[in-house]
């Protein structure tokens, strides 16, 4: 039934069509009685004059309005217009892009999907304590917000638990599936499309057509966490039945997620898709507390001895560990709702006398983590152990080239670099080992200060040649020092630390240079500022503060928010921020622990 706009049934006046659902037309409609906009389901003929049908559907549609969560498209009611001959469901109304659409521009990283499969957990949890599974969860019926909030839309194949009709059979589309008032059959060839993406997520004993529980649901949240990672989905076929084969015989393929995926997301999916039900998670609850907190806790001790003010951590006992977690920042706008307390990927310190487990730096990519202090150490977030970096001795303040193929380290009295892969150290240039750091630009120039007082910028061409100065200090405004430079995505601005002469680490500013005028712009208060996604991760007043930031006008654009509540900052004598590092899928490495004097 095509409806125009300005057709009424009953209270409600159709504005709109919003295309095709799993269960016929779907309009946005207003509320005149209630002065709201909702969506209306219109259930196809058939379904409308069959009564044991309709029957089935009106006591679906009491389970639904019965889940009021705010992560679940709320059912408002049921709409009998006889005297037109529609039966609809009439919902809440979902603004925004759904996840199906998001995916097919491409994977998601860690930091983007782990925030969205949290918020599924918690529609999935509240509908499972409620007796119903939705059976037909997917991308496309997930919606992401602007405001931030994932929705999950049409739980129009749940049934009350114990409720559902075993229909035996193998390798087919399940009757119940088929005969879902809420589903479009499978034989509607202009339908194929939805039914195959449905049958890419339904678990093995869905597909055999037998009864399922909430562990169907289970599954097919695995399904879409695998797919928001990897950015296609873990069974798929020329059509149902070769999907449905998928599902039933094939195993994953874990290669196909990316190295910057967390170990215990990993473990979290492997349980999800067990093909054995009873091998399987049992309880989506379980899901969302690994989601929310991915970390386990491990210490090293160390007592370096003082090389340069962040190179070491000064005669202190430090009792710390690396943690790397992920932050979620990348900013499409449905994303900048508060996210889960970000998790930490822990991972064993090699058992080396005199490591300091400080300097810690990430891959761009977030692939990988550099740390240590008198030897370099390289571990992939996808290993279990870190490898040291023979050449690396003596080594300080690390940096990485923005392709990941290099380390660059003070050491020596030069900055040199290091293959990633291994090799022989290179020399650069020669520098002070005491020195804030250095970057990489896109232009493949090492960018650094030389010191910590009086010092501006240079920059060295990575293989080697001629110092150039890129920035002036503003001498009349009390700059003592530009420090710790990171390169922005558009390749000429590069965000720097301002340090003035009469004030601490805790009075110094954030700034951009244009490296191609060599004037920089102070923008507010703080220190050791990291780009990524759209936000600036940054120390200040003893926190360490995220707030989302427009590199095109260089402004913050929101105001910042305290995190890494664990995380070490400055020594105790107030002279040295601790280093941390963000990658650009919003993994942040930094020191956690505590000094004792």
């Amino acid at each position: 039934m095509n409806l125009r706009p300005g057709t009424r049934l009953a209270a409600y006046e159709i504005v709109g069509s919003l295309g095709a659902g799993g269960m016929g037309e779907v309009y946005r409609a207003h509320d005149t009685r209630l002065h709201r906009d909702v969506a209306i389901k219109v259930l196809p003929g058939a379904f409308a004059t069959d009564p044991e049908r309709l029957a089935r559907f009106e006591r679906e549609a009491q389970l639904l309005a019965a889940l009021n969560h705010p992560n679940i498209a709320q059912v408002f009611g049921v709409l009998d217009a006889t005297d037109v001959g529609v039966q609809a469901l009439v919902m809440e109304i979902v603004d925004g892009e759904d996840l199906a659409a998001r995916l097919a521009r491409g994977p998601l990283a860690p930091g983007e999907a782990l925030p969205i499969a949290v918020q599924i957990a918690e529609a999935l949890d509240a509908a499972h304590e409620c007796g119903i599974v939705h059976r037909d969860l997917k991308p496309a019926n997930v919606k992401l917000r602007e405001d931030g909030t994932v929705k999950v839309l049409d739980f129009g194949l749940a049934k009350a638990l114990g409720g559902a009709t075993t229909v035996e059979g193998s390798g087919r589309v399940p009757d119940d599936v088929g005969n879902s008032p809420t589903f479009t059959s499978p034989v509607a060839i202009t339908q194929m499309g939805l039914i195959l993406g449905t049958a890419a997520y339904m678990a093995p004993e869905q597909a055999k057509g037998k009864a399922v529980d909430k562990r169907a649901d289970i599954w097919a949240f695995g399904c879409v966490l695998y797919e928001m990672l990897s950015g296609r989905r873990p069974f798929e076929g020329r059509d149902v039945s070769e999907t449905l084969a998928s599902v039933l015989a094939r195993e994953v393929d874990w290669s196909a997620l990316p190295p910057t995926t967390p170990p215990r997301v990993v473990a979290l999916l492997r349980a999800c898709l067990q093909k054995d039900t009873k091998q399987r998670l049992r309880d989506i609850g379980d899901a969302k507390m690994h989601l929310s907190d991915t970390s386990l806790e491990v210490t090293s001790r160390a007592v370096p001895t003082a090389r340069s003010h962040l190179g070491m951590l000064l005669p202190w006992a430090v009792a710390a560990a690396v943690a790397v977690g992920a932050l979620a920042i990348a900013v499409p706008a449905w994303r900048r709702a508060p996210a889960p307390k970000p998790g930490a990927i822990r991972f064993v310190v090699p058992s080396v006398s005199q490591i300091a487990v400080t300097n810690p730096v990430l891959a761009p990519d977030g692939s990988f983590l550099v740390f240590g202090t008198d030897r370099l150490y390289v571990r992939r977030l996808s290993d279990l152990s870190a490898r040291p970096l023979p050449g690396t001795e003596h080594a300080v303040n690390p940096f990485i080239s923005l392709d990941g193929k290099w380390v660059g380290f003070f050491a020596d009295g030069k900055i040199k670099k290091i293959a990633v892969a291994g090799g022989e150290p290179v020399d650069v240039v020669s520098a002070d080992e005491d020195s804030p750091g250095a970057g990489w630009g896109a232009d493949d120039r090492v960018y650094f200060s030389r010191g910590w007082n009086r010092a501006a910028l240079v920059a060295v061409p990575s293989d080697g040649g001629p110092l150039t100065e890129v920035s002036t200090l503003d001498t009349a405004a009390g700059e003592r020092g530009h420090w710790w430079p990171q390169a922005l995505p558009d390749g000429r601005h590069m965000l720097c630390t301002v340090w003035y002469a009469a004030a601490g680490l805790s009075e110094s500013k954030v700034a951009v240079l244009d490296l191609q005028s060599g004037r920089h712009r102070v923008l507010f208060p703080g220190a050791l500022a990291r780009y990524a996604a759209g936000h600036v991760l940054y120390y200040r007043a003893g926190a360490y503060n995220l707030a989302p930031f427009d590199v095109r006008t260089m402004t913050l654009t929101g105001e910042p928010q305290a995190v890494l509540p664990d995380a070490l900052g400055l020594s105790p004598d107030g002279t040295a921020i601790l280093p941390f590092s963000l990658s650009a899928d919003g993994t942040v490495a930094y020191v956690a622990g505590s000094i004792a004097p």
